[in-house]
């Protein structure tokens, strides 16, 4: 068995997906084909077992693994810790709201219907501890030294790709000279399909290669842009709308007031703005 050296942790819609194919292109570094393993929330009543096996048959190089949904549980710094002590952590972090409303997006577009950000939140409060950094941090802190904590910024990722690829790549002591080709494209969006049967096919191929141990044509499918050209193909929009409600001026404030105090705390502790203005 063999444990992971890194762990990106989240949060979610904030370029976890970016930081994935950057990664998994590095000569020297491995992660499993499947990004979100989902550990630690979801399958660890599977046991370390099962976690380590998934790294079981990578090359000797830095692995990790990149699961966006484990930041904001409290139950995750202690789950941390007890199964791999010794990694290095990466956490993403956006603008709390825009975040926010990114992942409802994302949630509208997966379930192919529409609802407010009050409704998801109503139905799911844990995509408002997504946002709450400061607060995480602090619970990751009672367990790890800061300097295994990398912060990372969405807006830089967005603005200044190479020097936060070379952050990443100094923390976890890689060849900070190898520049993937795509670096500056944009990596990841959600679509609203065309053609459902053809979506439908595209998810179970990706879960049948996934639960045979086959993630590695996955990849290979990925590197060649023909996933790209598939999903790019199959797009009628480029995200499913919220609902009008949400974007009202008193909903933003009721977010922004929500988040108020987190933020200023985070961003002067941790010295990374992550605010638009």
């Amino acid at each position: 068995m063999r444990e992971p050296d890194f762990v990106c942790i989240g949060a979610p819609r904030t370029g976890t997906t970016w930081l994935f194919e950057m990664l998994k292109a590095h000569p020297e570094v491995d992660i499993p084909a499947q990004k979100s393993l989902n550990y630690f929330n979801d399958n660890y009543n599977k046991g370390k077992e099962w976690y380590f096996n998934n790294f079981a048959n990578l090359n000797e190089k830095v692995v990790g693994e990149i699961s966006p949904l484990y930041f904001g549980n409290s139950f995750l710094p202690e789950r941390l810790y007890e199964t791999v002590p010794n990694a290095k952590l990466i956490v993403i972090a956006r603008e709390p709201v825009e975040r926010l409303i990114s992942h409802v997006k994302l949630i509208n577009t997966l379930r192919g219907n529409e609802a407010s950000v009050q409704e998801r939140v109503f139905n799911n409060p844990l995509l408002l501890e997504h946002g709450l950094y400061h607060k995480h941090l602090l619970e990751l802190l009672e367990f790890y030294d800061r300097s295994k904590i990398l912060l990372i910024s969405h807006e830089k990722i967005a603005k200044q790709p190479l020097e936060v690829y070379s952050l990443v790549t100094k923390f976890l002591v890689v060849n900070d000279e190898y520049i993937p080709d795509f670096l500056n494209e944009k990596i990841g969006f959600n679509i609203s399909p065309k053609y459902k049967w053809l979506e439908s096919m595209r998810k179970s191929l990706h879960n049948f290669l996934t639960r045979n141990g086959l993630s590695n044509i996955i990849w290979y499918l990925k590197k060649k842009g023909l996933t790209k050209i598939l999903r790019r193909f199959n797009d009628s929009s480029k995200d499913q709308p919220v609902s009008k409600a949400m974007q009202s001026k008193e909903s933003m404030d009721q977010f922004h007031d929500f988040y108020k105090e987190d933020l200023a705390l985070f961003e002067l502790e941790f010295n990374l703005k992550i605010r638009n203005n």
